[in-house]
């Protein structure tokens, strides 16, 4: 009966996220019929899930953060938890540990204090960290004892030059959305080939054993897309060329979806995310 098929493992989406609605069930159930059989959501409140978890229908086996670690003024509060100081993070990382968080998951508005206190705090209990970056650096943040590494866009600080990177902060700080293009003009302006401080970030990254996901799929930009100017196509090359760079480093990839894309159908955003990490140079 299998003959001329192709048996594969369950797949594993290290950084999903379910909608509201009926699009709760309907992405767990689309994630189980194309193969999808383990997911991570790192950034939503816990008892979200309770119902997926009890859903009599099979679901992917579910890991979760819990609501990200941010400070005001908040791009997503329904998702997130005001972070007041270090002390007020350790006795968080405890909080969600005990609620059933098997990571941490740390957001860009975080002081670099509270995210070593997240850290040292995680680590006691064996749980790791990770994070979506936009203000503090890559390096000073792994540094303070990250784990992992959200979103390819995090590293772009890190690698740009020292005016940009601060003109893109100087934009963030005002507007949480002023980062959806300036995050492409930022990466745009990257020349991965002779940039001094891309080498040292690989090494760390391969050193400290970062794990990476890039989610390429929720970033992908091309020429022919609506709305999109050179600055974004060249930004998103750019972030699949370091993609690459971190792999051929040594960094360990791991596929997250993000579970939309502007290049996808809903459920098919794994699928196109690989399809995007062989493009930026790993093999199928």
């Amino acid at each position: 009966m299998a003959e001329g098929l192709t048996l594969l493992p369950g797949l594993i989406d290290a950084h999903m996220h379910i909608g509201t609605g009926s699009m709760m069930y309907n992405i767990p159930k689309l994630y189980i019929a194309h193969g999808v059989t383990t997911a991570r959501d790192p950034g939503r409140p816990i008892d979200i899930y309770h119902p997926i978890r009890r859903a009599d229908s099979p679901m992917p086996r579910i890991f979760l953060t819990g609501p990200h670690f941010d400070e005001e003024p908040l791009a997503w509060p329904q998702n997130a938890i005001v972070i007041k100081s270090p002390a007020h993070a350790r006795a968080t990382v405890k909080q969600m540990i005990g609620q059933g968080a098997s990571a941490i998951k740390i957001y860009f508005r975080l002081s670099l204090d509270s995210i070593q206190a997240t850290c040292e705090t995680a680590h006691e209990l064996k749980v790791p960290v990770t994070a979506h970056l936009e203000l503090e650096d890559a390096d000073r943040a792994i540094e303070a004892g990250l784990d992992g590494i959200e979103h390819i866009t995090s590293f772009g600080t890190c690698l740009a030059e020292p005016r940009s990177a601060e003109r893109f902060r100087a934009a963030v700080r005002g507007d949480n959305a002023a980062r959806e293009d300036e995050r492409y003009r930022l990466w745009a302006e990257l020349d991965l080939d002779h940039s001094p401080r891309v080498q040292p970030l690989l090494n760390m990254l391969a050193r400290r054993a970062i794990f990476v996901s890039p989610t390429l799929s929720t970033f992908e930009r091309r020429t022919s897309d609506a709305r999109t100017d050179t600055f974004h196509v060249r930004g998103f090359e750019n972030m699949m060329k370091f993609t690459g760079m971190c792999h051929a480093g040594g960094a360990t990839i791991v596929v997250g979806s993000h579970t939309w894309g502007r290049h996808t159908e809903v459920g098919w955003a794994f699928q196109r995310e690989m399809e995007l990490l062989v493009e930026s140079g790993l093999s199928p």
